[in-house]
């Protein structure tokens, strides 16, 4: 009897492993040969990752990864690769980009990333909506991004800014020498979510030396050390067929009902109160109220309250790291660079403290040192879309509806052939009088593109400038000891980040 057993489990094992083997071989040779058997060169791929085994496993950013197969592609237009066991593409020609992203934009229109608004309203935002709702909702929110809209908040983020350099006025001198190393990437972080609370939701968080509730939770739905988190992030981005099989949450649950409890809080107190701020819930306030007051003139419908959260918790998340991160790398650079840095400064000097929303756009130098910072440190190192119908290329290639499509932002601001030296930090090449090379269209991507262009740029923008102008007015920045060379990219997030932070010397200035 025992020996019976012991034979029919060996057959069991037995069988197990042979299926494994088998199916490795089948993924191996048929799914992983997809691209092959039509015609095009395709990345490297093993099984279950695909192609972006580095990026699940934390090895490496998702930037590099997408840069990697972008390179693996070089002289093709395309290039195929695996996301797990699905097949996608990365597209390397810029007019092929062009096409994809506006000019037949119709056929590339969703991004076909991965919400649940039944359990999980929170992901149900503009970045990942798709089809008429995206549509609707993207006509209802943009007149809230224009200039004269940006005109109102700034002044709110002015507060923000100039709170940021009194704390670090105080840091440095705290130690009594006028220069302090610090963990630059804490207190930007800092920075990034008090303008998004203040100038986003209109919460007075703006402090540098308390617990932040919203700061802890925009931080516990996007924390790179949280293994569960990343990978509900990293399955939504990549592979929402394998996020939707198992009706997956992105936004962890306390998180959600924190955010939605906090919103109709604010709604609330407004509403009975009948007061007014200067932020973005304010401007999504007043549009339903001139919805409901229009008598069905106006054809759009008012946010419910899960939408005006959704909104604007995509606006914490989307802003707050990736201001944070774009003034920590334009930092760095400046501390590798003084000579860069020195004339940054002058015209820092010139303004005098006179900073506004106008004249801050005019700054030449700035905006040339602004603009190589995101061209080395792409906050969207990816841009994501969804075949929606059969799309012929201009080469006869057909790309089938329901293909996912990668621009690879990171690898194209890389690329040699765009950008000569690309590891150099030249604010030159976007001089606007003199620039060292002509920069190709659709070579220079760090906020998209097409109607799907980021909506929020005005405002990210706005907030990294006053961030770097409020410190640099204060502060020379130098290398510290501990400053990491070269820049490592933290390998679990989606956003373009400085791996473990970033320490810098900050020195008072003699101005």
């Amino acid at each position: 009897m025992t020996e019976l057993l012991g034979s029919t489990w060996l057959n069991y094992l037995v069988a197990i492993v042979l299926l494994i083997i088998s199916t490795l071989v089948f993924i191996k040779i048929h799914i992983y040969s997809h691209w092959k058997r039509r015609g095009i060169i395709q990345a490297n791929a093993s099984p279950p990752w695909g192609s972006i085994k580095n990026f699940v496993l934390g090895r490496t950013s998702i930037a590099e990864v997408f840069a990697e197969i972008y390179k693996q592609g070089e002289g093709h237009p395309i290039i195929g690769f695996y996301s797990f066991l699905t097949p996608a593409l990365v597209i390397r020609e810029p007019d092929y980009m062009k096409r994809i992203l506006v000019r037949d934009y119709d056929h590339f229109s969703d991004r076909g990333i991965y919400s649940n608004r039944k359990i999980d309203p929170l992901s149900y935002h503009l970045f990942s909506t798709d089809g008429p709702h995206h549509k609707e909702m993207r006509y209802m929110l943009s007149p809230s991004f224009t200039g004269s809209k940006m005109r109102i908040i700034f002044e709110t983020m002015q507060n923000c800014s100039s709170k940021l350099c009194d704390h670090l006025c105080k840091l440095v001198s705290s130690s009594g020498k006028g220069e302090k190393t610090l963990e630059i990437k804490n207190i930007t972080n800092t920075y990034g979510v008090n303008v998004i609370a203040s100038a986003g939701v209109g919460l007075d968080f703006n402090k540098f030396d308390e617990e932040n509730p919203l700061a802890e939770a925009a931080m516990k739905a996007t924390d790179p050390d949280d293994t569960l988190q990343s990978l509900r992030f990293t399955l939504a981005m990549v592979s929402p067929s394998i996020t939707r099989l198992f009706n997956m949450r992105f936004t962890p649950k306390d998180v959600s009902d924190f955010y939605l409890d906090l919103v109709q809080k604010i709604i609330n107190h407004r509403k009975s109160n009948n007061e007014t701020r200067k932020d973005f819930m304010q401007l999504l306030l007043n549009m339903n109220e001139e919805i409901e007051k229009s008598n069905g003139t106006d054809t759009r419908k008012p946010l419910s309250l899960d939408e005006i959260a959704a909104q604007t918790f995509l606006f914490i998340l989307g802003g707050h790291e990736t201001s944070s991160a774009a003034i920590c790398f334009l930092l760095y650079e400046m501390a590798l660079n003084p000579d860069i840095q020195a004339r940054l400064h002058e015209e820092i000097d010139a303004m005098d403290g006179n900073i506004n929303y106008d004249n801050i756009k005019e700054m030449e130098y700035l905006n040339m040192v602004f603009n190589e910072t995101l061209r080395k440190y792409p906050a969207a190192p990816t841009l994501i879309r969804l075949c929606v119908k059969d799309y012929m290329l201009p080469n006869g290639f057909l790309i089938k509806k329901g293909t996912q499509v990668m621009v690879p932002v990171y690898g194209l601001h890389w690329d040699a052939n765009y950008f000569p030296q690309p590891d150099k930090f030249d604010p030159e090449r976007f001089s606007p009088k003199a620039p060292t090379h002509q920069i190709q269209p659709f070579t220079f991507l760090p906020f998209g593109e097409g109607p799907r262009y980021c909506i929020g740029k005005r405002f990210g923008v706005a907030s990294v400038k006053l961030g770097v102008t409020s410190i640099l007015s204060k502060f020379r920045i130098e290398l510290a000891e501990k400053t990491k060379i070269p820049m490592k990219i933290e390998s679990k997030t989606f956003i373009t980040n400085p791996y473990k932070g970033l320490t810098l010397k900050l020195v008072a200035r003699d101005t």
